[in-house]
């Protein structure tokens, strides 16, 4: 009998798709003895970085002391664990490998190699490639005839390490977590505590959204005034090289009179509906209607998992002709959840433009089960749920539909045949019945075509602003520049704009409002510093996708990772110069000993640079008061003293303020007196009038209560 084959797939929708092509999650097809297993995305991930180096290099690797940057990449070994709360899922795999003497990498075929990673980690990591034929599973789409095809012509995989699609994604993912460094960087130039996030595409962001914002700030608007002719119907009709002038009064009308327009053309046009839409495309069509990236991620993901959207993160525009006919049944009952007449949608045969070859899930679009309506998507997945569907459902629909066809009309006043206009008259309004491609656009008003007269009038030439950052803009600018997916742009976002609940949390970089874009204060600092950077330019992902394609074609990684090093030695010290331009600067740190112990410190916390004096004082175990400079610019007496803390899940050393030390400036919006705070150290209450609620619900109520303070529990109220 032949061998057990185990397919792996990377997630459970994934491993429906193949028991429903080969009958069941374990069974036998054409003779081959089969199991289904699922994954669920990454179930191993790197180690901390100073966790993959010999003892000696972890304090080194572990600092985020600009000394000890760059990194060599080369010592380290690479090492994973598995992924929080993804043990269960692990060993189940591990379990049913055992009686498997075929492992069927059946992940997505998608150009970053992903799909096969996700497997390959699981089978490296376990060792379950020794003894056992590992293969890998083409296919184009998820339909049960190419899943079919796609077991029957399953590929050797002889050696993982040289597999191409392995190797891309392993270059990426180590790249990736070299680029660790960056952050470092950035967050040691900062004027205060903060990590300042850094990354290929976050930095990019940021870069994008600060200088349009720039740009957007520094419009000033400009007109000019030039001599043309209207028509009764609104058409103007320019000759664009006429003069222009700054004053509407000086534009010479007097030699031009009103007279017939004569039609010079018409002509009947076509526009074929619009492509479907990848997942940024979708999400920048949503965020004004107020629906948040993360929000959208999850509806998407969790309606997918239900059957009722197609796979989000596909970054394909096409489908299979096999993905087209598995819509055609369900058609009309989309058309029915959406408000849409099932008889108007005439061109159910797919034009060549929607269909494509070697897909693994095509483009977004609805799934195979049919709400029963919107208002239940909204239910089941959660507000903006009926949105996302019937957006998809409209666009797939209007694929499905008739040309918009409209006649262009061109003309010009009978005496002055330089002077050109145009217009257009909807013929037959086709899909634009269904779907309207861009909601953004102003409308406009159909004129009816051209007049019968035009007479002189001034027109006004403006220059126009450029836009402000918006979801849809960025996506846009990464799109023509080739940084990123459909599905990691929207998850690039989502990540740079959550807002850190944290207390004192400020690693949030862009504010989203309804699709608007805007830098925080850390996005602001992150932008002053990345100027000349190589993390910052927008070269950098295409420049590390050039080299994935190296790494699958065999180059050698390891020499590959090694110019990252280069990358961050120049960027110390462009970000250094830049720092220098904004008024901030490295941390300037202090050595001494503490303790019996050698130990480093920032000399510097809150805009206070420790004295000489100071600084012996800390090393000597003292508490000393300072003036802290928070980032609203206030100005506040803090005390404190040499402690250590925890810092991204690392233990760091420094100065360490105590509140509770000695009687606060101000309370509840009361500022005391020196001779009030002298009282509540010497241990007495006092009467305070006019304290203000901090309460949410009671916010600037005003009270009256006792007060006593002690460094063991700080200020009491005593009513």
């Amino acid at each position: 009998m032949a061998t057990r084959a185990l397919i792996m797939t990377e997630k459970p929708s994934q491993g429906r798709a193949w028991a429903d092509a080969l009958g069941g999650m374990r069974g036998t097809y054409k003779g081959v003895p089969y199991t289904v297993v699922s994954a669920a995305g990454h179930l191993y991930g790197f180690k901390d970085p100073s966790e993959m180096v010999p003892p000696d290099r972890r304090e080194r690797v572990r600092s985020w002391d600009l000394s000890n940057l760059p990194w060599d990449p080369a010592g380290f070994d690479w090492s994973e664990e598995v992924i929080e709360g993804k043990d269960d899922l692990v060993e189940r795999i591990v379990d049913a490998a055992r009686g498997c003497g075929e492992l069927v990498v059946a992940g997505d075929v998608d150009r970053s190699g992903e799909g096969f990673l996700i497997q390959a980690e699981i089978i490296l990591n376990n060792g379950l490639e020794k003894g056992r034929r590992v293969s890998r599973a083409y296919f184009e789409d998820q339909s049960p005839a190419e899943l079919r095809r796609a077991f029957e012509q399953r590929k050797a995989v002889p050696d993982i390490w040289a597999d191409r699609e392995f190797r891309s994604a392993l270059f990426r993912t180590r790249w990736d977590l070299c680029s660790m460094q960056f952050t470092r960087i950035a967050s040691s130039f900062a004027p205060y505590r903060v990590v300042v996030r850094q990354g290929r595409l976050k930095s990019s962001a940021v870069m994008l959204i600060g200088s349009q914002q720039d740009a957007y700030d520094a419009y000033v608007k400009k007109t000019v005034y030039q001599a043309s002719f209207v028509d009764e119907r609104g058409v103007r009709y320019v000759d664009a090289e006429q003069p222009t002038y700054d004053a509407k009064g000086d534009v010479p009308l007097g030699g031009l009179h009103a007279c017939p327009v004569v039609e010079d053309s018409c002509e009947r046009r076509h526009t074929a509906p619009p492509s479907m839409m990848d997942l940024a495309t979708l999400q920048a069509r949503l965020a004004p209607k107020g629906l948040k990236p993360a929000a959208f991620l999850k509806i998407t993901e969790d309606a997918y998992t239900a059957g009722y959207l197609s796979y989000p993160r596909s970054d394909e525009h096409t489908v299979t002709q096999a993905m087209w006919d598995e819509m055609m049944p369900i058609l009309d009952d989309m058309c029915r959840v959406v408000g849409v007449d099932p008889a108007s949608v005439t061109h159910r045969t797919a034009r060549r433009k929607y269909l494509g070859s070697g897909l693994a899930h095509g483009a977004n679009r609805p799934g195979k089960n049919v709400p029963p309506s919107l208002d239940w998507m909204d239910s089941r997945f959660g507000a903006g749920a009926g949105l996302v569907y019937e957006t998809l459902a409209r666009n797939f629909i209007a694929c499905c539909c008739d040309d918009y066809e409209f006649d262009h009309h061109v003309g010009h006043p009978k005496d002055y045949p330089s002077y050109v206009g145009s217009a257009d008259v909807t013929a037959a309004k086709g899909w634009r019945l269904v779907f309207d491609d861009d909601p953004d656009a102003d409308a406009g008003t159909e004129t009816g075509g051209l007049g019968t007269t035009a007479a002189p009038d001034v027109r006004e030439i403006t220059n126009r602003r450029p836009p402000a950052p918006t979801t849809k803009w960025l996506y846009e600018q990464w799109r023509r520049r080739d940084i990123g997916t459909g599905a990691t742009r929207v998850s690039c976002v989502e990540e740079i704009s959550k807002a850190d609940t944290r207390k004192g949390g400020t690693r949030q970089l862009v504010r989203e409002s309804r699709g608007k874009l805007s830098l925080t204060d850390t996005g602001k600092l992150s932008y002053r510093l990345l100027p000349n950077t190589h993390i910052g330019s927008l070269e950098m992902t295409k420049h590390v996708q050039d080299e994935m394609v190296a790494a699958s074609d065999g180059a050698d990684i390891d020499q590959m990772l090694a110019e990252v090093a280069g990358f961050v030695t120049d960027d110390i010290e462009t970000m250094r110069e830049n720092a220098a331009k904004v008024g901030a600067n490295a941390r300037e740190r202090v050595q001494g000993t503490f303790g019996g112990k050698a130990v480093s410190f920032s000399r510097t916390f809150s805009g206070h640079r420790f004295t000489d004096d100071e600084v012996a004082r800390l090393l000597a175990g003292e508490t000393i008061r300072i003036e802290a400079t928070y980032r609203d610019g206030s100005h506040h007496t803090v005390w404190g003293a040499l402690g250590t803390d925890t810092f991204k899940g690392n233990e760091t050393f420094g100065f360490r303020p105590d509140f509770n030390y000695d009687v606060p400036e101000e309370y509840c919006g009361h500022r005391f007196t020196d001779e009030e705070a002298q009282a509540l150290r010497d241990g007495r209450c006092i009467l305070i009038k006019g304290l203000r609620s901090k309460s949410k619900k009671a916010r600037n109520k005003k009270f009256d209560a006792g007060v006593s303070w002690s460094r063991a529990d700080g200020i009491r109220l005593r009513f």
